[in-house]
């Protein structure tokens, strides 16, 4: 992960970054909030997979107020999988 930031506004979430592999494309980014039961799909900014280095960007609302948990699911072509957490507090 060469960037990662997370900007809350209300109770609006935005999520980017940019990520790297030095050996193989990338394949996925996925996250979920507050579980790991419900996986939502992210597509890098160029709307395909299909590179060593990819930049996405994704916006999405909590409506519960509080501490929440977003979990990003990273993985490549040859199945490495990564994990990031981010910890965010939606106002009331």
């Amino acid at each position: 992960v060469l960037e990662l930031s997370c900007h809350v506004s209300g109770k609006s979430v935005k999520i980017q970054g940019i990520i790297a592999d030095a050996l193989s494309v990338l394949t996925k980014v996925e996250y979920c909030v507050d579980s790991a039961a419900e996986w939502k799909k992210v597509l890098p900014e160029d709307g395909i997979f299909d590179s060593r280095e990819e930049t996405f960007r994704f916006e999405f609302e909590i409506s519960q107020p509080g501490e929440h948990l977003v979990t990003l699911r990273l993985e490549d072509a040859s199945g490495n999988t990564l994990f990031r957490n981010l910890s965010l507090v939606i106002e009331e």
